[in-house]
C-alpha cells in the first residue's frame, strides 16, 4: 500500500484529530526554520526515535509495542547537535530524550538519590558527587539545546502518529533542500490492526481467547526518499537478531527504497558493532576506548557522507 491516506484511521473524527497535529507541527516547524535552524549553510536532520504502538481498540487500552527505549535516538541527537546541526526530534512519548540517559528508568532513583538532597529551607541542594555533576551538566546541556533554537522536539505514541507526522517533517524539510538529512532510528510497527476492524472499547478477557489478523504497515521509506524529502540524505536502521539476514536486509533497503546509507546491527552486540552499508560499499563500526557511545563514531561518519551529498 503506497497511499498513507488508505492506511489512517477511516473514522472522520480520528483521522481530523490526526490531520490537526500534523498541521501543528508544521506550523512549530515554520518558526523553526525562521531562527537559528534555517541559517544559510546549517544543515538539519530529523531524528527519529523510540517505538510506535499499534493500538488494538479505539479507546485504547491494550496495544502492541516494539522494542525500543529510545537511547540510540536520543545519544544520536545529542551527536548532531555537537555537529551543528539544527535536530527535529520526531519522538516516542515516554523513551529517553537527548542528554537524560542519567536520568533513565534503571538509575534515576539513585542518581537522584546521589546528586540531590533537601536543604534546611526545603529546598533543594546539588551534591559534590559523580551523581551531582552529571546531573548539572545535563541541566546545562538541556537549557543550552533550547536557548539555542536548534532542538525541535515532537512526540507520538501510535504508529499512526508517526507516519503522518513524518511525513509532515519530512515535507517542510524540503526548504533544507540537500541540507537536511533524516535519520530512522525509530523501531516501527510491520504489523497494524486497521481502523474499522478495532473494537470500540476495551477487549474483554471474559470473551475467550483472542485472536487477530494484522495487516503489513506501508513501507514509506520509498515514497519519503522520492516525493516527501527527494532533496535530503535518508538514513535508515536495520536491526535484526539473525546475523545471516543482516546483510541481506540492509543491502535490500539500499536497492528497493533508494536509501543513501543503511545502518546495521544485531540485537545483542547493538551499543558496540555496527556496519553501514551504502550503493558503493560498507564500513564496519566498532566502539573505540575513547569514544564515549557509538552514536558518536556513527554521526560523525554519517556527517562525512552527507558532506559529500551537499557538494553541487
Amino acid at each position: 500500500m503506497a497511499d498513507l491516506e488508505g492506511f489512517l484511521p477511516s473514522d472522520s473524527e480520528a483521522a481530523d484529530d490526526l490531520h490537526s497535529l500534523a498541521a501543528a507541527v508544521k506550523e512549530r516547524l515554520l518558526s523553526f526554520a525562521a531562527g537559528p535552524a534555517g541559517d544559510s549553510g546549517r544543515p538539519v536532520v530529523c531524528v527519529t526515535s523510540g517505538g510506535t504502538t499499534v493500538p488494538l481498540e479505539k479507546q485504547c487500552v491494550r496495544f502492541i509495542d516494539n522494542f525500543s527505549t529510545g537511547t540510540r535516538g536520543a545519544k544520536s541527537a545529542e551527536r548532531f547537535l555537537e555537529k551543528g546541526y539544527a535536530v527535529v526530534f520526531l519522538t516516542r512519548k515516554g523513551s529517553v530524550q537527548p542528554f537524560t540517559d542519567a536520568l533513565s528508568n534503571e538509575s534515576s532513583f539513585a542518581v537522584l538519590k546521589e546528586a540531590l538532597k533537601l536543604s534546611p529551607t526545603n529546598g533543594l541542594e546539588l551534591q559534590e558527587t559523580k551523581a551531582g555533576a552529571g546531573l548539572k551538566e545535563a541541566v546545562r546541556k538541556i537549557h543550552e539545546a533550547c536557548e539555542s533554537r536548534l532542538l525541535l522536539t515532537v512526540q507520538y505514541t501510535t504508529v499512526f502518529e508517526y507516519m503522518l507526522l513524518l511525513r509532515a517533517i519530512a515535507q517542510e524539510l524540503r526548504r533544507w533542500r540537500a541540507r537536511a538529512m533524516v535519520y530512522l532510528t525509530a523501531a516501527v510497527s510491520d504489523f497494524y490492526l486497521p481502523w474499522d476492524r478495532m473494537a470500540e472499547h476495551k477487549l474483554q478477557s471474559s470473551a475467550g481467547a483472542l485472536e487477530l489478523s494484522l495487516e503489513h504497515v506501508p513501507k514509506m521509506l520509498g515514497v519519503l526518499r522520492t516525493e516527501w524529502a527527494p532533496d535530503a540524505f535518508v538514513v535508515s536502521f536495520k536491526l535484526e537478531t539473525d546475523e545471516g539476514l543482516l546483510e541481506q536486509k540492509a543491502r535490500g533497503a539500499l536497492e528497493s527504497y533508494g536509501m543513501h546509507a543503511v545502518v546495521a546491527n544485531l540485537l545483542p552486540t547493538r551499543k558496540t558493532h555496527v556496519r553501514v552499508y551504502w550503493p558503493g560499499g560498507s564500513q564496519d563500526i566498532r566502539l573505540e576506548p575513547a569514544a564515549a557511545d557509538i552514536e558518536q563514531q556513527i554521526v560523525a561518519f554519517l556527517v562525512e557522507m552527507h558532506a559529500k551529498h551537499r557538494l553541487p
